[in-house]
C-alpha cells in the first residue's frame, strides 16, 4: 500500500451523521478530479474519493471514461448518504484539506 493524496479536489465538505450508537459525528468527504489509470493498457479512468468513517482510505472509483468514473464516485457517496438517514452538511464551515492524511492502494 502506498500513500496517496487527492491532488485535485473538485468537491469537499464536512457532513454530520449519526454513529452506530446514535451520537452525531462529522465526516469529511472529498472527491478528486478523474484521471486516466496509467497502470492499465486499455482506457480506464479512476476518480479518487474519501469519506470519513466509510472508506477508511482514499479509494479509486473506476470507469470507462472520466464521466463514468466520476459518476461511480458519486454513486458511492450516495450509498453513504442513504445508509445514514439524518445526514446534513455543516453550513458555513470551510473544511481544512485533510486529504493528505489518507492512503490508497494503486
Amino acid at each position: 500500500m502506498k500513500k496517496y493524496i487527492i491532488e485535485n479536489i473538485i468537491a469537499e465538505g464536512i457532513w454530520k451523521n449519526p454513529d452506530p450508537e446514535g451520537k452525531r459525528q462529522s465526516a469529511y468527504i472529498a472527491i478528486g478530479r478523474p484521471e486516466q489509470n496509467s497502470t492499465q493498457k486499455h482506457e480506464e479512468w479512476k476518480c479518487p474519493i474519501y469519506i470519513d468513517h466509510f472508506t477508511q482510505q482514499v479509494i479509486n472509483a473506476r470507469g470507462i471514461g472520466p464521466l463514468d468514473a466520476l459518476m461511480n464516485a458519486v454513486t458511492l457517496l450516495r450509498q453513504f448518504l442513504d445508509m445514514n438517514h439524518y445526514i446534513e452538511p455543516i453550513k458555513n464551515k470551510r473544511p481544512t484539506n485533510r486529504s493528505n492524511r489518507v492512503k490508497t492502494r494503486d
